[in-house]
């Protein structure tokens, strides 16, 4: 019992000391720390800047989901889950949602085509 108790509080104070653990505040406002990532839009593959797309949302809130690859289990789920509650979100004043994700152009054409 003395030997883990010992590795965990060793381990707790490795992981205290990790900077990878803070936070910047900046993250506070993702319009303002993701200005000048240029992502490739579904609908017609353009480039945006994904700061200046959320900034733009002129009444309301705009839902940013930071996924994985559309054919990822977790992921499919996720978007079901925004899908069946969305009315529900939509009465809490979010009113556009953007789902970022790693794959090509034909994943993710299908990831939308499944949530329609």
């Amino acid at each position: 019992m003395f030997i883990v108790t010992a590795i965990l509080l060793q381990l707790f104070a490795l992981f205290s000391t990790c900077s990878a653990l803070v936070v910047p505040l900046s993250a506070g406002n993702p319009a303002v720390s993701l200005k000048g990532t240029a992502l490739c839009r579904l609908s017609d593959g353009e480039s945006i800047d994904l700061g200046e797309a959320l900034s733009s949302t002129s009444n309301g809130k705009t839902m940013l989901i930071l996924g994985t690859h559309p054919a990822d289990f977790n992921m499919v789920e996720y978007g079901q889950k925004v899908r069946v509650f969305w009315s529900q979100m939509k009465e809490k004043g979010i009113n556009r949602c953007m789902i970022v994700m790693n794959g090509n152009q034909s994943s993710c054409e299908k990831f939308a085509n499944l949530l329609v």
